[in-house]
């Protein structure tokens, strides 16, 4: 028989029950591996259902997968442009602002295929994505999605093209936000945007007697042209981005040399702001007295605007003209004049009444979390001129923060203050407490 025809060789018997014993201890090794995850499965807490919010994220992707199953455009259904809008408010409630994002994007193309271009109800597609835009700090989404709401405002009005004012005026205060948002001396960029939309503002109302929208645009104009009037005379701002933000707007200099150029940017805005509040004194003074409380803030308002910038003498009659205004007024002219008051910036007139905010912290973006880095508890004399004297420190946060508080200290003494005044004439205070935090 050939070798290919034998049977199989048997192995030993020894051999044999050497295996037969090793896998027995495999399988005794296994049974009680599988016993504890027999327990452990039947053990185990089932399982928690899913948070509401995410039940109704899975519920609106659910029906927006059988509307683009059932509808005939598919994913640019126009049935789909609710459950769109839904699920991105889902998400923004969750803080997932990109899904969000991308879930309004979609509603808007479908809405604009459906409805066209210019149809309004984009309006709050626009705003919901505005508002994750500014949770993720994408200012460039931002300013093209504000730049795309001002339009579609701008396509949508009527006959009256003042209405177009509070989306200007929007735009206006988030390029203000974005400005305060930067370090110092980095653009001004924002603050000449700013200053580009309250013109428009103010171009597109009536050119009959100001009113109360007029007012408000040019108070916004006139704080702009502050911060734009100091802003430019910062050497940590470069000639070239100074430039670079004017010449677009086609504001260009008549000078060649950078101090001229700045000195002659900053009078702009000096005396443009300046125009502004004399039109809102103006108007005030020619419906006297039903106005005189509205008269008497604009006359303070100015005044703190001049003081602020060093024009000592023409704040201090404007002050006097305020103090005239309200003589017969002692409650009123203790709320105003009573006490000094940080005037760095001007504070813009409360709604509703009249009278400045208390303390002196720097302005910070809207939206910007308020992180003090240090804080000053200080005793100073306030001069009949507003310029602090004879700085005390009380107490420093935190106190091993020794060249901030040098710094912190600095900006008490060169903050200008609307003096306390006694028959119509600036005083001095002594011991005058305030808290400065650098933010």
């Amino acid at each position: 028989m050939s070798k290919s025809a034998r049977p199989g060789r048997r192995l030993p018997l020894p051999r044999l029950a050497l295996l037969a014993a090793a896998l027995a201890a495999l399988l005794a090794l296994a049974q009680p591996a599988a016993a504890q995850a027999a327990s452990a499965t039947e053990a185990a807490p089932p399982a928690q259902p899913a948070p509401p919010v995410q039940r109704d994220i899975a519920r609106r992707q659910a029906l927006l997968a059988e509307l683009e199953a059932a509808q005939a455009q598919g994913a640019y259904a126009e049935q789909t442009v609710e459950p769109l809008f839904n699920l991105g408010l889902l998400h923004q409630r969750q803080g997932h602002h990109e899904e969000a994002v991308a879930a309004f994007t979609r509603a808007l193309q479908t809405l604009r295929v459906h409805s066209g271009l210019h149809n309004m109800n984009q309006e709050p597609l626009v705003e919901a994505i505005i508002a994750s835009n500014q949770a993720l700090g994408d200012r460039d989404a931002l300013r093209k999605n504000y730049d795309y709401l001002y339009w579609l405002h701008r396509r949508s009005v009527g006959a009256d093209p003042a209405s177009l004012i509070p989306i200007v005026r929007r735009i206006a205060q988030w390029h203000m936000a974005l400005y305060h948002a930067a370090p110092p001396g980095v653009t001004v960029a924002p603050l000449v945007a700013a200053d580009v939309l309250h013109d428009k503002a103010l171009a597109l109302l009536p050119g009959d007697a100001p009113s109360a929208a007029r007012i408000a645009v040019l108070y916004d104009a006139a704080l702009v042209n502050y911060h734009l009037a100091q802003a430019v005379l910062d050497h940590r701002l470069s000639h070239r981005a100074l430039r670079e933000a004017m010449l677009p707007h086609g504001r260009g200099s008549p000078y060649l040399n950078e101090t001229a150029v700045r000195q002659y940017y900053s009078e702009q805005s000096f005396f443009k702001g300046k125009r502004a509040l004399q039109e809102i004194v103006a108007f005030y003074e020619q419906d006297m007295p039903a106005t005189r409380a509205e008269y008497a803030q604009a006359l303070i308002f100015m005044g703190d605007w001049f003081t602020a910038q060093r024009r000592l003498w023409d704040g201090a009659r404007l002050y006097r003209r305020a103090w005239a205004v309200l003589e017969d007024d002692k409650a009123l002219l203790d709320r105003l004049f009573g006490a000094p008051q940080p005037i760095a910036p001007p504070r813009l007139p409360k709604e509703g009444g009249i009278g400045p905010a208390a303390g002196l912290v720097p302005a910070a973006a809207e939206g910007a979390p308020l992180v003090a880095l240090t804080c000053i508890d200080a005793i100073l004399d306030i001069p009949a001129h507003g310029w602090p004297e004879k700085i005390r420190l009380r107490a420093v946060y935190p106190p091993d923060k020794t060249a901030q508080r040098e710094r912190d200290e600095y900006a008490i003494a060169a903050t200008r203050h609307r003096p306390r005044f006694q028959a119509g004439r600036p005083v001095a205070t002594r011991d005058v407490a305030l808290r400065y935090c650098n933010l």
